[in-house]
């Protein structure tokens, strides 16, 4: 996991020292907090979770995402 870690903070730290007028365009244009979130993968530590606790999180999410969906579907169907 710190080989992982070390190296996503490596990539993000080199996407910032030779695409930083891209990185600041991305920003401008599509994401207002994208800088700010880059800089918190470079400065702060990555969480780490059990793997049990991890699975939990992705199926959790896994079914907000599918709650959504449906949710998104019906609407779809009541302003038709």
């Amino acid at each position: 996991m710190a080989n992982a870690e070390a190296y996503v903070k490596f990539a993000v730290g080199k996407a910032f020292e030779r695409c930083s007028r891209d990185l600041q365009f991305f920003n401008d244009m599509y994401d207002k907090t994208l800088l700010e979130r880059l800089q918190r993968v470079i400065n702060e530590p990555f969480a780490r979770v059990e793997y049990r606790e991890a699975v939990a999180l992705l199926q959790a999410s896994r079914m907000l995402a599918n709650m959504h969906a449906r949710t998104r579907a019906l609407l779809s169907l009541c302003f038709v």
